[in-house]
């Protein structure tokens, strides 16, 4: 009886509730949920330089495929205890400021010029020193070759064989 009387009281309240969006799930790895969000804010600056619907679409398509790759990388790297530690990538920054002889704050404000908050890109730059990482840790080291262009197309072979081998032990369910 008194469960329903507060039903009743709040029936009125609950029927003038209504309901936010906040965000939409494009994609699941395992147990961790993907936002659309994350898959737009990854897209942005492939998307504002595409001309036609198609474009953007396989931007998006190509920002989803990034995310699940990463999360698939983290959640390897982390079974495996390889970790990129917040020193590491303001060095790995200041070396990308280097490189394009910038200081790190003009790289921030190209980086926001293109679409990318620092904070994006920073942990942008962490999934890729991590990727890293577990790349060197997993890969056959002793089936590469010694020459450059041979060692660079064996790399890109080994992450994708070895990705591979991650998916087809992951649950990978893609809303988008």
């Amino acid at each position: 009886m008194r469960l329903l009387l507060v039903w009743l009281c709040l029936a009125p309240l609950l029927a003038r509730a209504q309901v936010l969006l906040v965000d939409r799930v494009a994609a699941a790895v395992d147990l961790h949920a993907i936002t659309r969000s994350s898959v737009e804010a990854r897209a942005r600056p492939l998307v504002v330089g595409s001309k036609t619907e198609a474009q953007k679409e396989g931007a998006r398509r190509a920002a989803l495929m990034e995310l699940i790759e990463e999360q698939l990388i983290r959640q390897e790297a982390q079974r495996l205890g390889i970790e990129v530690r917040d020193e590491e990538v303001d060095k790995a920054l200041q070396e990308v400021a280097k490189q394009n002889e910038l200081t790190v704050v003009e790289l921030f404000a190209e980086i926001k010029r293109q679409g990318l908050e620092a904070a994006q890109y920073q942990a942008m730059l962490r999934a890729k020193l991590l990727e890293l990482r577990w790349l060197n840790q997993r890969m056959n080291h002793a089936a590469m070759p010694t020459e450059e262009t041979a060692r660079v197309n064996f790399m890109v072979t080994e992450r994708a064989r070895l990705l591979e081998v991650l998916r087809s032990a992951a649950v990978i369910e893609v809303r988008l």
